[in-house]
């Protein structure tokens, strides 16, 4: 089996279906009566994985390494019994939107190394593409401190990517050159 089938065959994946347990960012602006409540399929590998995962979202940063499943995986917000309206599910993967943040895969160390610069709708690319890369980092322009333009060019990168949903495309996800 070469790689590109380990990845995209999603048999090799584990599959975990929440019924009725989340509702999403907009369904959460116009109500649960008008948007439903969805399952959620929480997904991560089957095949040995390792990580290594920082992010800035504590205030002394967040450090975890393992497999997939361990580093990249907040499974404490699948054990929260609050509603649909309280419950965050987009912090599953990653730990949410910090304002930094820094996949390491131990298993891929000639893979690409890539910079997203983002809004909460790529972290779970980020976490799936972390298997085809050596190195992701990612930037959240809301709270990243750093100049990026700087960080961008003292950092070794094969390509950079701006992911952001068209509701984002503000003045605030824009800050570059200022």
């Amino acid at each position: 089996m070469t790689n590109t089938d380990l990845y995209s065959n999603l048999k090799n994946y584990n599959v975990i279906t929440y019924p009725k347990s989340f509702l999403g960012s907009m369904g959460r602006k116009t109500g649960i009566y008008y948007a439903g409540v969805d399952d959620f399929d929480l997904i991560y590998p089957q095949f040995d994985t390792s990580f290594v995962y920082e992010n800035s979202s504590l205030e002394k940063g967040l450090n975890l390494t393992g497999r997939f499943e361990e580093a990249l995986l907040a499974t404490p917000v699948l054990r929260n019994n609050a509603s649909p309206f309280d419950k965050d599910l987009y912090m599953l993967y990653l730990y949410g939107n910090p304002a930094f943040a820094h996949i390491k895969n131990n298993k891929n160390p000639n893979g690409l190394k890539i910079c997203i610069i983002k809004d909460s709708y790529a972290v779970p690319f980020a976490a799936f593409a972390s298997l085809r890369c050596s190195d992701i980092y990612m930037l959240d322009p809301r709270f990243y401190q750093g100049n990026m333009e700087d960080f961008i060019n003292s950092t070794k990168l094969d390509y950079v990517l701006i992911m952001y949903a068209p509701d984002n495309l503000a003045d605030e996800f824009f800050p570059f050159g200022k």
